[in-house]
């Protein structure tokens, strides 16, 4: 019993080392793979401190050459360039600034699961947060067609009821109508249900003359058979 329960035991270890080094190998790949987004993202952010630092050169240099302008002409277009720059300067400047605040969280959380579950949050946040104004506007046309609907039933309701009696009114007029424009099939109608009571009338009057022919004839079957009968 004791092997045995030796044998168990050092399965249950082998089991137990197997997922231990899985784990390890998952956390060694996640450790990788943040790694690598770190390195993407360290470039991109020198890459936009660069387009930053170029952008604000030519912002000094446009600002220089607007003041050395001496038509106002000029100095209104150049101004007009000035104000678009400064406003993709603007969003290079919020863009660094996310990219540091990144950079910094990344620094500040160790590799595992606790990182991996960050950026697993991050990235569903993002989508509900790109999802929610397509999700308002469906809503909103959700709306629309339901008041519409709603609107479009009420009409039709109130249009049922008079369409209803004015059909009733039409069908009735037009029973008179026809009535009083053709007394000929009127009288038709009449002489034909008259002609019909009189034929029923007939054979009800026919149906007991019929019966007592039969019984009469039956009675003189019996007769000339009795008479037969005393002749033989």
């Amino acid at each position: 019993m004791k092997v045995q329960e030796a044998i168990k035991m050092q399965d249950v270890n082998k089991e137990a080392i197997k997922i231990f080094n899985s784990d390890l190998s998952g956390e060694r790949e996640k450790k990788k793979q943040l790694e690598s987004g770190f390195l993407t993202l360290q470039k991109s952010l020198t890459v936009d401190s660069e387009e930053f630092q170029k952008s604000q050169s030519e912002l000094t240099c446009l600002y220089e050459e607007i003041q050395s302008l001496p038509r106002a002409e000029g100095r209104n277009q150049f101004l007009k360039a000035y104000d678009l720059l400064q406003r993709e300067n603007s969003e290079l400047e919020a863009k660094v600034l996310k990219f540091s605040q990144e950079l910094e969280q990344l620094k500040h959380f160790t590799v595992g699961d606790k990182t991996a579950n960050l950026l697993t949050s991050e990235s569903l946040c993002e989508d509900l947060v790109s999802k929610v104004p397509i999700l308002e506007i469906k809503i909103l046309n959700l709306n629309e067609e339901r008041k519409a609907l709603c609107s479009e039933l009420g009409e039709s309701k109130q249009k049922e009821i008079p369409e209803e009696s004015v059909k009733a009114g039409t069908l009735t007029r037009e029973g008179q109508k026809d009535s009083q424009q053709n007394p000929d099939v009127k009288g038709g109608e009449q002489q034909l249900a008259a002609e019909s009571e009189e034929a029923v009338r007939l054979g009800e009057e026919l149906s007991p003359q019929s019966q007592s022919c039969g019984n009469s004839s039956d009675d003189s079957s019996t007769q000339v058979g009795a008479a037969d009968m005393g002749s033989g």
